[in-house]
């Protein structure tokens, strides 16, 4: 026991601090390689569905591959499948460059890409948060999952600016090799881990969820609120279609991108300031009221623009408050997620919610953006933003309501966490930022050379 107290007691303390920088400089590359995907097969298409099929290509094989991940890690070293997901990431991230350069770069090969990219996130789910939960010491968990989320967000929002300047002065292609070449920072920060053996102390089945929700419903009530605001906040996948309409070039599409997160980053602002002073189901009901009305007035402002200019900065302007709203609304439902849900039910409730964004941003961006092609952009947002509101009064009626209210009104909230689950860019998809944030203290062992352990 005393060879591995070191591990317990911060050894890994500088480890994290250069995992953060990695975290930083993938982020800004994943982020770059985000805008220039988006801008590309929208412009080449011309049709928003076939920007919705990133979504479903990429989250689907994850949500599919699910049992398949759990049974990779429970018989080989969790360091070994994540250090292998990522070197095969940063080979497969070379490719489109390499085709742009040779030819050019069609919507199907970016769908194939992103495909594979799918495949091999799915088969490496839970590594990330084991990697996590291994090197970092329980009461430094909640705090270094905010530096995380916090490295993420600022890394989305320099990448998100620099990817459409980078887009027009030297081209998507280089963009492309930048972003491969970002994946190796993780890598390299990770390697002391490798001495750690982590394995899986505790099984668990998804199939759990049915009796939790009925034992817990308060919990079942936060999978409700979450799933309506990765649907609702799906509405982003229109943007490049919203940027085509001002000019239609990259560094539109960035600024749209980051109006839409910008918001958050006075967050922590709210949620020390004003937020506690608020009952929480109110503040459901007025960051989806800010939501609805919000995007229903961006139909409006679409529809009828005017001068291009003036036009365009409504736009934005108008997106701040709903990426605001969204992010507050994300960021305390993980709040309360992690006060109420039990240590020993945590695996299974965290996992589920981790699943809620897959499922419901791929079902969202699909229906959206297979509306705008078939009606107008306008009048989805106009339908989007109407749904959000009428979605209040029904929540009202439910017993959502009263399971919600039955909560903890006073829940401990990670204000980073949700700034980077509403933009448009695949980033949101982003393996560290959607484990780490979500996972709370998985329930593995940390082992020695000699084979002792220790729960961590």
């Amino acid at each position: 026991m005393s060879d591995i107290e070191p591990v317990l007691n911060d050894e890994f303390s500088s480890v994290r601090k250069r995992c953060l920088y990695g975290i930083f400089i993938s982020g800004f590359g994943s982020a770059m390689a985000g805008i220039a995907v988006f801008f590309t097969v929208y412009q080449q298409s011309k049709s928003l569905s076939q920007v919705a099929l990133l979504s479903i290509f990429y989250c689907v094989p994850c949500l599919a591959l699910a049992g398949a991940a759990t049974h990779l890690v429970s018989r080989f070293k969790p360091y070994k499948i994540y250090i292998s997901s990522r070197l095969t990431l940063t080979i497969v991230a070379f490719i489109p460059g390499i085709l742009y350069f040779t030819g050019g770069l069609n919507v199907s090969e970016i769908l194939i890409w992103y495909l594979i990219q799918g495949i091999v996130l799915g088969l490496a789910t839970p590594t990330w948060s084991m990697i996590v939960s291994a090197m970092t010491p329980t009461e430094k968990l909640t705090e270094f999952n905010g530096q995380i989320a916090q490295a993420s967000a600022y890394s989305a929002l320099a990448g998100i600016l620099f990817g459409g300047i980078f887009f027009g002065l030297i081209g998507p292609g280089w963009v492309y090799i930048l972003n491969a070449i970002s994946y190796l920072a993780v890598q390299i920060a990770l390697r002391p881990v490798r001495k750690i053996d982590m394995s899986v102390k505790k099984k668990t089945r998804l199939s759990e969820w049915t009796q939790i929700k009925k034992q817990l419903p308060g919990l079942r009530a936060i999978i409700g609120y979450s799933a309506a605001c990765f649907l609702f906040g799906s509405f982003t996948v229109v943007l490049p279609a919203v940027a085509a309409l001002y000019g239609g070039n990259a560094l539109l599409l960035s600024c749209l991108d980051i109006a839409a997160i910008i918001g958050g980053i006075i967050i922590t602002w709210a949620i020390r300031n004003i937020i506690p002073r608020i009952k929480k189901i109110v503040v459901q009901r007025l960051c989806f009221a800010t939501v609805g009305v919000g995007l229903i007035l961006l139909a409006l402002e679409i529809r009828m623009r005017g001068h291009s200019g003036i036009s365009y900065l409504l736009v934005v302007l108008t997106l701040i408050p709903i990426g605001f709203a969204l992010a507050v609304q994300g960021a305390v439902l993980s709040g309360i997620t992690f006060v109420e849900t039990p240590m020993e039910l945590q695996t299974v409730v965290f996992t589920v919610k981790s699943l809620v964004p897959l499922i419901f941003v791929t079902l969202g961006d699909f229906l959206i953006g297979l509306l705008s092609d078939i009606f107008s952009v306008g009048w989805v947002l106009f339908v989007v933003g109407a749904s959000t509101l009428v979605f209040i009064f029904f929540a009202r009626l439910s017993n959502v309501k009263k399971d919600f209210e039955n909560l903890n009104s006073e829940a401990r909230v990670e204000p980073h966490a949700q700034l980077l689950q509403y933009s448009s860019f695949p980033y949101r998809h982003m393996g560290e930022t959607r484990s780490s944030t979500s996972s709370g203290r998985l329930d593995v062992s940390v082992k020695d050379e000699n084979g002792e352990s220790t729960s961590s």
